[in-house]
């Protein structure tokens, strides 16, 4: 029996839900677990935010539902403000973690594939102990907009952009302009340093985050375009964000796939 299988046999009872908190290097993601896939998605969320206890004890960045009434699970994002993503990154280097809570694995060296509206990610812990996820590079978009300026859209579009100073108050009200104007997405501001990348993120629908997954990637794909990344392992570069925390990117070694990987924590078991 495979080990969504286990799950789909057991574990849930009427219609009373998993809901599951989880801290990904800053990002505050709320998982639920279904059993079908005729939803309302926007109908739980609005449950969710009825949970002011819940909510009082961390602020959602993304609100995650995985679908587990097949053998292929399946997972959906919505932002804050109700507005869909078709993939947060930081969400699923959570689905490892979340499937050794719901089917008691404790192997290191399974991995879980995940179906989302972009593509099939595969979730798994590295070496190291890191939560991580990979995805084709055949699925990744890129368009140089300018010098130094990039879409790049790994399932949610990033601008990214270049940057001496990551400080200066230009940063922010860009990066405010980009995610909330007419047509927002996300921004990102990166600067080469000599252990890796240093990045800033304004995700559209929530506003900067402690880090962002797809960030991250559209920094790494970008600084290796611009600027060779010097002292710095080229198996995984360190993405530091202002919050002070990591992520760590690389490009598989077949070449067919990005792997984002970093600190998760689960806070938060609840039932909804």
């Amino acid at each position: 029996m495979s080990t969504t299988e286990s799950y789909r046999s057991g574990h849930q009872k009427g219609s009373r839900l998993d809901g599951f908190h989880f801290d990904a290097a800053g990002n505050s993601i709320i998982f639920l677990v279904t059993k079908t896939n005729d939803i309302d998605a926007l109908s739980l969320w609005d449950r969710v935010k009825e949970c002011a206890d819940l909510l009082h004890k961390c602020s959602p960045d993304m609100f995650a539902i995985v679908d587990t009434s097949t053998h292929q699970w399946r997972a959906t994002f919505w932002n804050p403000d109700k507005t869909p993503e078709k993939v947060c990154i930081n969400a699923l280097r959570c689905v490892h973690p979340l499937a050794q809570l719901l089917l008691g694995q404790t192997s290191h060296t399974q991995s879980i594939s995940i179906e989302t509206h972009h593509c099939m990610f595969n979730c798994f812990i590295d070496s190291t102990g890191r939560a991580g996820t990979s995805m084709p590079c055949s699925s990744v978009f890129i368009d140089r907009v300018s010098d130094g300026d990039y879409i790049v859209d790994v399932g949610t579009p990033h601008r990214v952009r270049i940057v001496r100073n990551l400080v200066s108050d230009d940063i922010s009200r860009l990066g405010y302009m980009w995610s909330e104007g007419r047509h927002p997405v996300n921004a990102t501001f990166i600067k080469a340093e000599q252990d890796g990348i240093s990045v800033r993120t304004f995700e559209r629908g929530v506003g900067e985050t402690g880090s962002c997954g797809s960030g991250a990637l559209a920094s790494y794909i970008v600084a290796n375009r611009e600027f060779v990344l010097k002292d710095v392992s080229p198996s995984q570069v360190p993405v530091h964000f202002r919050s002070g925390h990591v992520l760590f990117v690389s490009r598989h070694e077949n070449q067919d796939s990005y792997c984002v990987a970093g600190e998760v924590n689960s806070a938060m078991h609840f039932f909804l």
